[in-house]
């Protein structure tokens, strides 16, 4: 209704991501945004899930907002990525969130963006 994502969303747009689900991605990001999901919402997601898992990599605790699956997905991507890994996802996700914002189509662009995130691995 406010053009958001729930976060059980963005762990499996994560999740798609990580497992280089090309097809898979795309048909997620078009499910959200058939929901009424902004484009921008879901670059943000993304965005603050790669803060949480590099955040709990460090060992800094958990964040108590998280539920317990969240709190157990986030808790196994911070195992298996890398700090590498982890800094270029955010980079690769915050200047897809900034073409998003600009775009004239931005639900095309966060498509574009996602895959080159994807294929960037």
């Amino acid at each position: 209704m406010l053009g958001l994502s729930d976060r059980s969303a963005i762990r499996r747009l994560f999740g798609l991501l990580l497992d280089g689900n090309n097809a898979g991605l795309l048909e997620a990001v078009r499910e959200q945004y058939t929901l009424g999901v902004e484009p921008v919402s879901l670059m943000r997601g993304l965005l603050d899930l790669v803060h949480a898992v590099t955040v709990v990599k460090v060992g800094r605790a958990d964040n108590p907002v998280f539920g317990a699956d969240e709190r157990n997905a986030i808790a196994d991507w911070a195992q298996n990525l890398g700090f590498p890994s982890l800094h270029r996802l955010w980079q690769l996700l915050l200047k897809g969130h900034d073409e998003v914002v600009r775009a004239a189509t931005p639900i095309e662009a966060a498509e574009m963006a996602l895959l080159r995130v994807l294929h960037a691995a």
